[in-house]
C-alpha cells in the first residue's frame, strides 16, 4: 500500500467517529439494541428514592418527556415516534397484554435497553442499576394514572414458554400463515418490507403516522430481533400502535411459526472492509437494474444516518441502508444502488424557500407536530457522490456536499424523471461546493441511469465514462488511485428534499491497475532463468563429484 493512499484511509477513519456523533444525536436508525440485562436486585420503592429519582428526571429525560412528563419536553416535537406521555400509563414495548400498564421489569428494561429507531437511548452505562430504579419509580409514582401506581394491581405479564426449534418447516408454517390466516402482509408487505397495501395509511390512537416495521431490517426492531422477542409481540400487542394481540387468534405453536419465519427473512449487514472496489467486465454495461451481470458482483451495505450536520436538518430519515454494486469496462463505470422504500413518491413539486434565520418558523429542524403538516410531494431521488479532484493530503471535502477549494460530483437520479419520455436520462451530473449554494449542472452531462421499483424496494444503476472531458469539474476515474465516494438518497414521502436527506460517510472507491502484459512476460522468463540455473548448477555439482 502507498504512503499516500494508507494517509488517506487513516484519515477517514479519524472523521468516522466525529460524523457518527453528529449524526446520531437524534436520528438513532442504526444503533445496535443492547444485550438482555436482567437486574441483580430491586431497591425498595421508597420515598427517599423516589425524591433521589426526580433528580435523575430532571437532568436526563426533561428534556424529551417534559416537566410533567406528557411528551411535551423542548425537543419533543422533533421526535418521531413521540417520547412516551407518562400521565396515560400506556407502554409499547411490555410483557402484558394490550393496553395493561408494563410491569416495574417491562419499565426497567427499556432504561436499559433503550429503543432502538427512536431517540430513547440505552442508559446502562451512565445510570447504576440503583439509578434506574430510582427514576421509574419516580415517573410512576408522579405521572401515572393514579389506578396504574400500585404495581400490585397491576396484571401478570405473560407466560412464555421453551422456544421450540427453528426449523425450515416451522418457517414454511409461519411463511404460510404471515401470508394467510393472520394476515401480516396487508400492513407489512409480501416480502416483510412494511410496505403493505394499508402501510401508509396507518396512525397511532394520537393521529400520527405508525408506519408497519419492515421485518428485513433486524436493527429496527423495537422490542429486540429473536424470535422469544417476536413472539412476544405477537402475544401482548403493541398498545397505541396498528399491531394488535394474536393471544386468541393464532394457537401458540402458530406465534412461534410466524416468528421464526420472521427471524428467517432478516438481512445480515455486509459492510465495506476496505475500498469499494468494481469487477471488471469485458461486454457492455446495462442500465437495467435486473440485468443478470448483476448478479455475480459482490456487494457492500454502506449504513446511512439522517444529515445534521448542516441546515436544514433531518433527524428523522428513512433510508438507513444502501446496498452498492459496482462493474466497470475498458470505458465505463456504474454502479447498482438499492434501498427499501414503502412507496415510490414519482412526482415532484418545489419546496418553498426556507424561512429566514432569526424570523418566525425559523428551525433547522422540522417540526413534526401536528403531524398533517409535514411536508409531502417530493421525489424519491439518489445519487452518488464523489470528489472533484483526488486530494493529496489527508483532508478530504466536507461530505456533506464539499466547500469552494474541495468541489464533490453528484451523480443525481430522479424518480419523477425516470419514466419521462422527453428526458434523455434521469439522472444529472451535478457540481457542489458546499451546502450554502445549490448544486449546478456541469457543462457536460456525461452520466445516464435508469431505476426500477417493486415489492418496497428502488434498484437503480447510475454509469459514466471512465475518462472525463472536462477534469476541472468531473472527477477523471483513473485506475489505481483512491477517489473518495460517498452516497445521498432522499425519500420523499418522508419530506426529504434539498439537505433534508440520509447521507453516507466517505469512502475509497479503488478500480484495480492492470499489470502489463510484459510484466507476466518478464516474470516468466526470470521464472525460466532461474530454474535453467537451477539445473545448471546441480549438473556442475553432480560432474565434480563423479
Amino acid at each position: 500500500m502507498s504512503a499516500s493512499l494508507f494517509i488517506k484511509r487513516a484519515s477517514l477513519l479519524l472523521l468516522l467517529p466525529l460524523f457518527y456523533l453528529s449524526s446520531v444525536v437524534l436520528a438513532q436508525e442504526s444503533l445496535p439494541f443492547v444485550e438482555e440485562a436482567p437486574p441483580t436486585k430491586k431497591i425498595e420503592r421508597s420515598l427517599e428514592n423516589i425524591k433521589a429519582g426526580e433528580k435523575i428526571y430532571q437532568k436526563r429525560c426533561l428534556p424529551c418527556h417534559g416537566v410533567k412528563g406528557s411528551s411535551d419536553g423542548p425537543a419533543a416535537v422533533y421526535l418521531d415516534p413521540r417520547p412516551r406521555d407518562f400521565t396515560r400509563g400506556i407502554f409499547k414495548i411490555k410483557t402484558t397484554l394490550l393496553d395493561a400498564p408494563p410491569t416495574d421489569e417491562d419499565h426497567f428494561r427499556i432504561v436499559t435497553r433503550g429503543i432502538p429507531g427512536t431517540a430513547m437511548p440505552s442508559w446502562k452505562t451512565l445510570l447504576s442499576e440503583d439509578e434506574r430504579w430510582q427514576v421509574i419509580f419516580y415517573e410512576q409514582q408522579t405521572f401515572f394514572p393514579e389506578d396504574r401506581k400500585d404495581p400490585s394491581k397491576r396484571p401478570a405479564p405473560i407466560v412464555i414458554g421453551a422456544e421450540p426449534p427453528m426449523t425450515p418447516e416451522s418457517i414454511k408454517k409461519g411463511d404460510d400463515l404471515f401470508h394467510g390466516k393472520a394476515g401480516c402482509f396487508v400492513c407489512h408487505g409480501n416480502g416483510g418490507k412494511g410496505d403493505g397495501p394499508i402501510a401508509t395509511t396507518m396512525r397511532d390512537i394520537w393521529g400520527n403516522p405508525q408506519l408497519p416495521r419492515n421485518f428485513t431490517k433486524s436493527w429496527q426492531f423495537k422490542g429486540g430481533r429473536d424470535p422469544k422477542d417476536i413472539y412476544t409481540r405477537m402475544t401482548t400487542g403493541i398498545f397505541a400502535s396498528g399491531m394488535p394481540s394474536f393471544a386468541t387468534q393464532l394457537t401458540d405453536a402458530e406465534r412461534w411459526d410466524i416468528a421464526h419465519f420472521v427471524r428467517s427473512i432478516q438481512k445480515e449487514l455486509k459492510p465495506v472492509q476496505s475500498d469499494i472496489k468494481p469487477k471488471k467486465i469485458s461486454g457492455t454495461i446495462s442500465l437495467d437494474p435486473n440485468d443478470p451481470l448483476w448478479n455475480s458482483v459482490d456487494y457492500a451495505d454502506i449504513p446511512m444516518s439522517g444529515q445534521v450536520t448542516v441546515p436544514p436538518r433531518l433527524q428523522t430519515p428513512q433510508i438507513d441502508l444502501m446496498t452498492v454494486k459496482a462493474v466497470y469496462n475498458s470505458k465505463e463505470v456504474a454502479f447498482l444502488l438499492v434501498w427499501d422504500d414503502r412507496r415510490a413518491n414519482t412526482t415532484h413539486a418545489e419546496p418553498p424557500p426556507p424561512p429566514v434565520p432569526g424570523t418566525e418558523g425559523y428551525t433547522t429542524y422540522p417540526v413534526l407536530y401536528p403531524s398533517e403538516n409535514r411536508p409531502t410531494g417530493y421525489r424519491d431521488a439518489v445519487a452518488v457522490q464523489m470528489a472533484v479532484k483526488i486530494p493529496d493530503s489527508p483532508e478530504l471535502p466536507h461530505f456533506v456536499a464539499g466547500s469552494q477549494d474541495k468541489p464533490v460530483n453528484l451523480w443525481y437520479w430522479k424518480a419523477d424523471l425516470n419514466e419521462d419520455p422527453s428526458v434523455k436520462t434521469p439522472v444529472e451530473m451535478l457540481i457542489s461546493k458546499g451546502h450554502k449554494k445549490p448544486p449546478v449542472p456541469t457543462k457536460i452531462q456525461n452520466v445516464m441511469g435508469k431505476g426500477v421499483f417493486k415489492d418496497g424496494q428502488w434498484k437503480a444503476v447510475l454509469k459514466r465514462p471512465l475518462v472525463s472531458e472536462d477534469p476541472t469539474s468531473i472527477t477523471n476515474i483513473e485506475p489505481g488511485k483512491a477517489i473518495p465516494i460517498a452516497f445521498h438518497a432522499w425519500d420523499g414521502n418522508n419530506g426529504e428534499v434539498g439537505t433534508q436527506m440520509s447521507i453516507s460517510s466517505w469512502y475509497f472507491m479503488v478500480i484495480e491497475k492492470e499489470v502489463p502484459k510484459e510484466a507476466y512476460a518478464y516474470t516468466l522468463g526470470m521464472i525460466i532463468l532461474v530454474i535453467g540455473l537451477e539445473f545448471f548448477v546441480i549438473k556442475k555439482v553432480r560432474s565434480k563429484k563423479v
